[in-house]
């Protein structure tokens, strides 16, 4: 694909995000979601889209710039409020969808323990980059609801992270070294979040002129944060963490007009590309050789999410909310993907369940975001407005 076609494909995509998304807006399902059926639009139009290396480095920012505002919005302190039953939910949600996606792969598909442990961790793990646009329209970002779901997507970075880890020496290529050198710099991307907070604490600042010259700073945290994480194998918690930081760092007095300009940049441009890319993976023939599979996979896996949400956080939330946390917490579109893809190209698994498996994703991506945004608006919203 050439520069010009690059642009034009580009800027066709965000003229017909604009359009499909005032549609989108009539049935109160946020508009950027319309950039995901571009996507599947364009998969099937130009999908060698997909193999330019600028437009997937604009993706892959739309979902960092994502991430980055959810530790943005972050509330540290709700968070070690509810830590310990956030954690136990956590491991008890991902876990228990983990052990039944593994007897599902174990006694049907016939894989041994170990690769249906691995796929079954992988496959449970969260993409909540795809509920942020939800989550900040409907206002459910500081929410004891969205704190919930950014909380658990966060810590299952735990176990994507071991999860690639394991991937690692299973394919041979992991080393004590690299071992090593990985938890070093997630030690460094630690200290440095530790770092600017303690900044601000001490009432040491920055002298930021201007609006501009502060976004520039950020930007160079993000990126320089995202550098270390993709080194570290743990890009998406980089982000997460730079986000963290710059909020706990930028004079209170900055933050709304800092605020706006970032929503401004990520959801006017970076998160609509990320959302293109994310649709152009989505082959609907694909999916229609394995409906039934797929069907019933997502069946089995949401439910077990949608029936541990209601278990772990009804107390908390409520019966409607915790099945809203189950729905929010079926959202993928993460590491799993890479994962499978490692593993289909070292014969570990069979191209049937990498495709079976990859359209579940894919279905899940259309169907999580549609159905928690309506269910949003008719439970939460409404009640409100009674």
């Amino acid at each position: 694909m050439s520069e010009a076609e690059l642009f034009i494909a580009i800027g066709a995509g965000l003229g017909l995000t604009y359009l499909l998304g005032q549609l989108f807006e009539k049935v109160h399902i946020p508009w950027i979601f319309a950039a995901l059926f571009v996507g599947i639009s364009y998969g099937a139009i130009i999908p060698q889209l997909s193999d330019s290396i600028t437009f997937t480095i604009l993706a892959e920012l739309g979902m960092y710039f994502l991430l980055f505002i959810v530790g943005y919005e972050l509330d540290i302190k709700s968070l070690a409020k509810h830590g310990g039953f956030i954690i136990k939910s956590s491991f008890l949600i991902i876990l228990g969808e983990a052990l039944v996606g593994s007897l599902l792969l174990h006694g049907v598909f016939g894989y041994g323990w170990t690769i249906s442990l691995l796929v079954g961790v992988s496959f449970a793990t969260v993409g909540e980059a795809i509920l942020v646009p939800i989550l900040d329209k409907f206002k459910l970002m500081n929410r004891p609801l969205g704190q919930m779901i950014i909380g658990i997507g966060t810590i299952d970075d735990i176990f994507e992270i071991l999860s690639l880890v394991f991937l690692a020496f299973l394919v041979g290529t992991g080393t004590a070294v690299e071992v090593f050198r990985t938890l070093l710099l997630l030690g460094l991307l630690l200290t440095m979040s530790y770092g600017l907070i303690y900044i601000k604490k001490r009432g040491l600042r920055l002298n930021f002129g201007d609006i501009e010259s502060l976004f520039v700073f950020v930007l160079a945290i993000l990126l320089v944060f995202v550098g270390i994480g993709l080194t570290a194998g743990a890009a998406p918690l980089a982000a997460l963490l730079a986000g963290v930081s710059i909020r706990y760092f930028i004079p209170d007095e900055r933050l709304a007009m800092f605020e706006s300009d970032l929503k401004s940049i990520s959801y006017g441009f970076f998160a609509i590309i990320f959302f293109i890319w994310a649709g152009l993976s989505i082959d609907l023939n694909h999916i229609g050789d394995n409906i039934l599979l797929i069907i019933a996979i997502m069946i089995i896996t949401s439910a077990t999410k949608i029936i541990l949400s209601i278990i772990t956080a009804k107390s908390q939330l409520g019966v409607k909310q915790s099945i809203l946390l189950g729905i929010g917490l079926s959202a993928r579109f993460s590491t799993s993907i890479v994962i499978l893809k490692v593993l289909l190209e070292n014969n570990l698994i069979e191209e049937d369940l990498y495709s079976i498996l990859l359209g579940a994703s894919i279905l899940f991506t259309i169907v999580v975001p549609i159905t928690f945004s309506l269910l949003s608006r008719k439970w939460l919203l409404s009640s409100e407005t009674a």
